[in-house]
């Protein structure tokens, strides 16, 4: 009997993607999980990400309540914090 075995591998990449943009393309993506993880992302990493305000604007205008709820959260926590 024959049996496969996936074979997986890793390598760095070569290339510093902008993540903003992914982001932003993520945020417009057909697929709920996908603009769920950049929502995640978006909560994770709002105090070091300069473009979280145009990445929130789009995620608030998500179908999806919980990805809604997300965003709403990241811009009200990020206007009440102190500068």
């Amino acid at each position: 009997e024959v049996r496969r075995v996936a074979e997986r591998a890793e390598r760095p990449l070569s290339i510093s993607p902008d993540r903003q943009a992914l982001m932003i393309q993520g945020a417009s993506d057909r697929s709920p999980v996908v603009r769920r993880t950049v929502a995640a992302a978006l909560v994770r990493d709002r105090h070091t990400l300069p473009g979280w305000r145009q990445i929130a604007d789009l995620l608030v205008r998500d179908r999806n309540p919980s990805i809604r709820e997300r965003a709403e959260w990241v811009i009200a926590q990020m206007e009440n914090a102190p500068l």
